[in-house]
C-alpha cells in the first residue's frame, strides 16, 4: 500500500508511507495493526488512510489481496480542531470502498472510521466529526447525539447567518492523554 499526502498550503506536510499488503492481513488484531502503525514515526500519521483496511478487514471480512495506491491532496489544516483526522478517515474510507465496491453509507460509514480512529490510530475520540464529515449537508445544521450516534435531524441555517472559524494559534489534539482522561471522566 502506497500513501502520498500532499498539503497545498504546505510542502512541509508532504508524506509517504509504503505498508506492505502482508502486513495488514485478515487476523491481524486491532491491537496489533496500532502497535505497528506507532512503532514507526515515519508511517504513524497513515494510520488515519490505511486503517481503513484492518477495520474493513475486522468489521466486513474484506480481503485485501492486491496493491493499492492512495494519493491525498488536501488543503485541511491538522491539528486546528477542524476535523482534520474525520475528513482524511471518511475520505480514505469512501474511496476505498467505491474502489472495492463496499457499500457502506451514512452512520455505518461514520462509525467504521470511529473505529479507525480509536482502535487502530488509538485516539479516545467521539463520534460527532465522524457523523458531521458523513452526513453533514451544505447550509444545514446537524443535530447529533453522540450517545448512541443517533442524528435528530437537520436544521437549514437562516438566511444572512454566516459561521466564521478564527484561528487561535493554538494546536488542538484527541490524541493526548488530557483528552483521553476528560473523556473518560464524561462516562464515570
Amino acid at each position: 500500500i502506497k500513501i502520498l499526502s500532499l498539503n497545498l498550503k504546505c510542502t512541509e506536510q508532504t508524506r509517504f508511507a509504503t505498508i506492505p499488503v502482508s502486513s495488514l492481513h485478515q487476523k491481524l488484531s486491532y491491537e496489533e495493526a496500532q502497535f505497528y502503525f506507532k512503532q514507526d514515526e515515519k508511517i504513524s500519521w497513515s494510520a488515519y488512510v490505511a486503517g481503513a483496511f484492518v477495520v474493513l478487514m475486522q468489521e466486513l471480512q474484506f480481503e485485501l489481496n492486491q496493491g493499492v495506491s492512495i494519493l491525498i491532496v488536501s488543503d485541511v489544516p491538522e491539528g486546528l480542531g477542524v476535523s482534520s483526522s474525520a475528513a482524511i478517515e471518511v475520505s480514505s474510507m469512501k474511496a476505498i470502498c467505491t474502489a472495492f465496491q463496499i457499500k457502506v453509507e451514512g452512520k455505518q460509514l461514520a462509525t467504521l472510521c470511529q473505529k479507525v480512529e480509536n482502535l487502530v490510530v488509538g485516539t479516545a475520540c467521539g463520534i460527532m466529526d465522524q457523523l458531521a464529515c458523513c452526513l453533514g449537508q451544505q447550509n444545514q445544521l446537524l443535530a447529533i447525539q453522540c450517545q448512541p450516534a443517533e442524528i435528530l435531524g437537520y436544521q437549514k441555517v437562516p438566511d444572512g447567518v454566516r459561521f466564521w472559524g478564527i484561528d487561535s494559534g493554538t494546536k488542538h489534539s484527541v490524541g493526548g492523554s488530557n483528552y483521553t482522561s476528560v473523556r473518560i471522566g464524561t462516562f464515570m
